[in-house]
């Protein structure tokens, strides 16, 4: 696993992800494109770097080769090592033409983190109609340690939202639980949230359950639901 390339993939697609988060825009299928593209040419123009850069004998390879005639010799004479807990096991293996299967997979790792980025994005809370990423307008969390309790009010907010009545499902979660955590090490942590759209102010209303052990937080799966919100809402904390 090119767990060097997906980081730098990471890296390069990092502005796209800056900028989708401070304008607070959704990127489109476009930009996915565009990003997956820049990470794979990330990959290259690490390499064009020290084409033209690294010097040997005060002599760079762009002064005695083409950038392909260079690529070609690094890739050929690319080298793997195994080990195992940070001891070397045998010696280095010289990939020969199974270079270039060596960095298709590394370019695959590059593309990998820009399409990792881009996902990310696109699941994070958004307006169907503006494209704007919601901002937090509220949220109302109940602390229990009753499992079957957690589940009820659950299925109930589901059902209000199922029902179009997020007032009703707010007014529900609000009777669960206490606002405090206790002083129990594992607990339960039943959760509303409230969003809004920066430009048509339409609201979104999602709920989410976590365990909550020390520090440390787990998403409870099958548990979680969401809803559009026309009109004003308002979420007591």
């Amino acid at each position: 696993v090119p767990m060097g390339a997906i980081l730098s993939g990471f890296v390069a697609a990092g502005g796209y992800y800056l900028g989708a988060r401070v304008l607070g825009h959704r990127p489109s299928r476009v930009l996915l494109l565009n990003m997956v593209v820049v990470s794979v040419f990330t990959f290259f123009a690490i390499y064009w770097l020290s084409y033209a850069l690294v010097k040997f004998d005060g002599v760079t390879a762009r002064d005695v080769m083409p950038f392909g005639s260079y690529l070609n010799i690094v890739l050929r004479q690319s080298s793997i090592e195994f080990s195992v807990h940070a001891h070397r096991v045998g010696k280095p293996i010289e990939l020969g033409a199974w270079g270039y299967a060596y960095a298709a997979l590394q370019i695959v790792g590059f593309a990998f983190g820009g399409w990792a980025v881009f996902t990310h994005l696109s699941d994070l809370p958004y307006c169907d109609t503006c494209g704007k990423y919601l901002v937090r307008k509220g949220r109302q969390s109940r602390y229990s340690t009753d499992t079957e309790g957690l589940t009820a009010i659950s299925q109930a907010v589901a059902a209000q939202f199922a029902a179009s009545n997020p007032a009703g499902a707010i007014a529900a979660h609000a009777q669960f639980g206490g606002r405090d955590k206790g002083e129990e090490y594992v607990q339960l942590m039943s959760t509303l949230e409230l969003k809004m759209c920066p430009v048509c102010e339409s609201n979104w209303l999602g709920y989410s359950a976590q365990r909550l052990s020390g520090s440390n937080s787990e998403e409870l799966e099958g548990l979680g639901c969401s809803m559009s919100c026309p009109g004003k809402v308002e979420l007591a904390v």
